[in-house]
């Protein structure tokens, strides 16, 4: 059932004569909510709008109070542990000349204030990597409701902490509302202003009607980095820049804001912040993805060194350092703390700290059949949380291929999110569940289709169709990938479209039917190209090459060499290495073939676990053709290849 913002006209009113924080779109006051006249006042924050309205038309007028409308009700409707709820709405609490006649906004009230505010104000000790966790899992729940939701204006001044020093994202809806209608830029002297330094390139390209492009959950993933910089910094993104225009154009350029200078960022913490910087959106990390590194570097650091600094600081420390802001930047309102029962985050916690402890005590060669981790989800409530952690380690599990506790944690994964009644994230496990238990994996993707009929899940069933057709023949394969591609094209899913095209490649060329399977590559090339899917492209290049018998077969493996350069794929490069290798030996060039079978063997070594394979297979090749004795470089790659993680099949 749909919740509406409730009407609490009459029962809120003001009780300082002036708001203590404005923003761009609203000025913000304290105030006192009474239900009854026997019932405890409720400290609020009300949220007055005062978007101007003289330089609008009657039209646009309505475009922005009907979106307005639309985000309230949506903001109503959103529950989570680390998002600000909405109260409710009033319509006496005044208004501005020449504003429109919106509704005020009331949320609970945040002594703590924002996030921006309390890295600089407060000493108490923070751990940034489980604040970063926390706001990216209600980001996480939002880009996964159906249809995905999009904030649109994540920095650090909409994000408040409650008084128990959770974050809880606000600001929904007007800014929203404002942003995404169809009203021309100039209506407003800060329609923008402020948020400049958070928006990802796409944001900054009008089109030809001077319209600003629609947020998207890409470009939440952006500013969200920007968070990430900020909680780390204290310091506004391109904090080293004054005005604005230049930042504009910086982010135009490619560019992307330096590492703090204030504070020792881990190689890899950086790396994964960068992730949320790439400047074409499809390339960009998902939310759920960064969530799981997070919580990944969060849970290294602590069983490696649970006295490192690294993710951890006394805020005493960082607080002597100055929060650079232009004068346009005007602080957010400071509301808000949600008004639900008791929060996950203690449960969290325990279930961290047992699956820590089961980690570091944990002998290799067991396979922990009664893992802590799955004994702590039967505590009476299993959260999102939860699952989420255990589902991390899942993951940390299978790259580390122990196949055994990955399987045990996929599982209690499942389990948690069902018993939350999450059914995309439950559909999504079993799924992953299916790679680490072959003998069940049928069950495991029947129950996942099941599960995503209803509510219909169409882009998510394509990719358990996609792992059902690994499990069938050649020729139920092909029907299963035919429907997968003809469902993607009409979703208007690229990457579905490309992998089902991939996918339908392998498996004709699995069946010794080359000239079908090079027909399939060349589809996905050109959706590649047509579509700027770097990846798409260059593993169908790749794949082209290995089943052409033509004289280009080695130009096709060049040009996958060269996307896999560009885009830092060590997989497609060295694979592709390895395809022209062997098209230089069926021409006879012995030299050729060594130098690219080595330089493949390199790059294998940086693919993790499953590189074993390669490095071994072609040190197989090199000796093939070079004789018993093989070369310098082989012995010496032979050497070092053991030093490898081994693969999922002790190879």
């Amino acid at each position: 059932m749909e919740r509406v913002a409730l009407d609490l006209t009459g029962l809120v009113r003001k009780v300082d004569p002036t708001p203590f924080a404005r923003g761009g779109f609203a000025d913000i006051w304290m105030g006192e909510l009474s239900w009854l006249i026997t019932s405890p006042v409720q400290k609020v924050a009300i949220k007055v709008p005062h978007v101007t309205s003289k330089h609008l038309r009657g039209t646009e007028r309505q475009e922005v109070e009907r979106r307005l409308e639309r985000e309230l009700k949506t903001w109503r409707m959103l529950r989570h542990p680390n998002i600000l709820p909405l109260l409710g709405t009033c319509k006496d609490l005044g208004t501005f000349p020449f504003a429109l006649p919106l509704p005020s906004m009331i949320t609970e009230f945040c002594p703590l204030g924002t996030l921006a505010d309390y890295l600089v104000d407060h000493d108490e000790p923070i751990d940034d990597l489980a604040m970063i966790h926390d706001i990216a899992s209600a980001v996480v729940y939002m880009h996964e409701m159906d249809p995905p939701i999009v904030h649109g204006d994540l920095k650090a001044e909409n994000i408040l902490i409650s008084k128990d020093r959770t974050p809880r994202i606000s600001d929904f809806g007007l800014s929203r509302a404002v942003k995404n209608s169809d009203v021309p830029t100039g209506y407003t002297t800060s329609t923008f202003h402020g948020s400049m330094r958070w928006m990802s390139p796409e944001l900054h390209q009008a089109d030809d009607n001077g319209r600003p492009p629609p947020f998207t959950p890409a470009s939440d993933t952006w500013a969200f980095g920007m968070v990430m910089l900020e909680i780390e910094s204290c310091e506004i993104p391109w904090s080293h820049i004054i005005h604005e225009p230049a930042v504009i154009l910086a982010v135009m350029r490619g560019n992307t804001p330096p590492p703090p200078k204030n504070k020792v960022i881990s190689p890899a913490f950086w790396a994964t912040i960068q992730e949320c910087w790439r400047q074409d959106p499809a390339e960009r990390v998902s939310m759920r993805d960064l969530m799981s590194r997070i919580d990944l570097l969060k849970f290294q650091r602590d069983v490696q060194d649970p006295s490192s600094p690294i993710g951890r600081r006394s805020l005493s420390s960082s607080s002597s350092s100055i929060r650079s802001r232009s004068s346009s930047i005007i602080s957010s309102p400071a509301t808000q703390t949600l008004s639900l029962e008791s929060s996950s985050i203690n449960d969290a916690d325990i279930v961290l700290a047992r699956a820590q402890r089961a980690f570091t005590q944990r002998s290799r060669s067991s396979s922990i059949i009664s893992s802590p981790v799955i004994q702590a989800l039967s505590l009476e409530s299993s959260s999102i949380n939860d699952a989420d952690i255990v589902l991390a380690r899942a993951q940390r599990a299978f790259t580390q291929r122990d196949v055994p506790l990955a399987r045990q944690l996929y599982s209690a994964a499942a389990t948690a999110f069902a018993a939350a009644s999450h059914q995309l994230r439950h559909a999504q496990t079993l799924t992953e569940l299916a790679r680490v238990d072959k003998p069940n994996a049928r069950t495991h993707l029947k129950l996942a289709m099941e599960i995503l009929s209803s509510p219909h899940q169409p882009m998510y069933q394509i990719r358990v169709q996609r792992a059902i057709a690994e499990l069938e023949s050649s020729s139920e394969a092909k029907r299963l990938l035919l429907n997968c591609r003809s469902s993607a094209r009409k979703g208007g899913w690229v990457d579905e479209e490309g992998a089902a095209l991939l996918q339908l490649g392998q498996v004709y060329a699995a069946a010794g039917e080359d000239d079908d399977a090079y027909s399939w590559f060349n589809e996905a090339i050109r959706l590649g190209e047509k579509h700027d899917k770097a990846t798409i492209k260059s593993e169908a290049l790749e794949g082209r090459g290995g089943v052409s018998v033509r004289d280009d077969a080695y130009s096709w493996f060049n040009e996958a060499i060269r996307l896999g350069e560009k885009h830092d794929k060590a997989t497609i490069k060295s694979e592709a290495l390895e395809g022209r290798g062997g098209v230089s030996v069926r021409r006879g060039e012995k030299e050729a073939a060594i130098m690219d079978f080595e330089q493949a063997a390199v790059e294998y070594r940086h693919c993790g676990g499953g590189g074993k394979r390669g490095v071994t297979r072609v040190l197989g090749r090199i000796r093939e053709i070079s004789g018993e004795g093989g070369t310098l470089m082989t012995d010496a790659l032979s050497e070092s290849t053991s030093s490898l993680t081994p693969s999922l099949d002790g190879t």
